[in-house]
């Protein structure tokens, strides 16, 4: 990719990142060096959906942000996700696609360099790219899906359990406007980068200097992304579902979120392998108030939070992302391997 555009970008980036408090300093540090590796590929392909990403995402963020702030509590404090993302949310959206990157760069030493793999077509055959491409479709609806899912005027159901109504934030509970807006960001992501996968644009696109008869349309390649994406989506509530646990505040009725994806703690105060004996102890006076809003009896209990979603509790939120992200990017490759055949 052209050096000085990718650094004109990286430096808006890291500006927007740090003025927007849209990520924590050592996360801009992780943010600056995926996006040189995503620009050091020869294609623009890695390195606009690494943009594309973080902007949507951002993007969803700041929508409605106050309205959402009183849906969930932090696990530190306060209202919920309030705090810019931390290194392991970087690593575990952009993690894996950097690490295409790095071995397609070494692949192509030795090689003609044509095509993503060496070959001879510009396009066709190309799994890593696919790949990238799986990376951000997936992510980005899942994005998408949590950020505005949560709007949803209606409570979002449990994905293994349709029947059972969640408070909004539940891990692996989905909702109609979730889903939607995460097909939404799939899609968009399918739009961009048909600009590498058009049999018009492809032999500019890329390195190759030829282009063999492509396998599909530009239009079945947006349509390929967007199932791949909202794949995604539903298996990192899946994912959530079994695997994390999803703790409640009972004073206020509301998921309690950590701002960086890490576990939460059901009692605050305790660390990962030893319980705070105080807190373990120390009865609490709270009042309950309902979803309709309504305040109802003071009362004791042994602590103010409990697990209301019963997953394993073996992943937090990043190993979930990272995990999804990771499935998505080989049952991509597969697909695509099984879709255009070999060449």
């Amino acid at each position: 990719m052209n050096p000085y555009i990718s650094t004109i970008f990286t430096l808006l980036l890291i500006h927007r990142a740090y003025s927007r408090s849209s990520l924590t300093p050592p996360a801009i540090l992780a943010a600056t060096l995926t996006a040189l590796i995503h620009a050091s590929h020869p294609t623009a392909l890695p390195f606009t959906l690494l943009i594309t990403f973080y902007v949507l995402g951002t993007t969803a963020t700041k929508i409605k942000k106050a309205e959402k702030e009183k849906l969930t509590v932090s696990s530190g404090g306060g209202h919920g996700e309030h705090d810019g993302r931390g290194v392991k949310q970087v690593l575990a959206n952009s993690g894996a696609a950097s690490i295409l990157c790095l071995v397609d760069l070494a692949v192509r030493k030795g090689t003609s360099g044509k095509g993503w793999l060496g070959g001879e077509t510009a396009y066709v055959g190309d799994l890593l790219a696919v790949g990238v491409v799986a990376n951000y479709a997936a992510t980005t609806a899942d994005t998408l899906a949590s950020e505005l899912g949560i709007l949803s005027k209606r409570k979002p159901r449990l994905i293994l359990n349709p029947w059972k109504i969640c408070p909004p934030g539940t891990n692996g509970a989905v909702s109609a406007v979730g889903l939607g807006a995460g097909a939404l960001g799939a899609a968009f992501i399918g739009v961009v980068s048909s600009y590498w996968f058009n049999p018009t644009t492809a032999a500019t696109a890329t390195t190759a200097t030829t282009a063999a008869t492509p396998a599909v349309s530009v239009m079945e390649f947006i349509l390929f992304t967007t199932l791949i994406g909202f794949s995604g989506s539903l298996l990192d509530s899946i994912i959530g579902a079994i695997f994390q646990h999803s703790v409640i505040d009972i004073r206020t009725n509301r998921i309690v979120e950590n701002p960086h994806g890490g576990k939460v703690l059901i009692i605050p105060g305790e660390t990962s392998s030893h319980p705070h004996p105080l807190h373990m102890k120390q009865e609490v006076e709270v009042e309950k108030i309902g979803w309709d809003g309504a305040v109802g009896n003071h009362s004791k209990v042994g602590g103010s939070r409990k697990v209301v979603q019963g997953g394993l509790g073996w992943l937090d939120n990043n190993g979930v992302n990272a995990s999804m992200a990771v499935g998505m990017i080989l049952a991509g490759m597969v697909a695509w391997w099984a879709l255009v055949g070999e060449y």
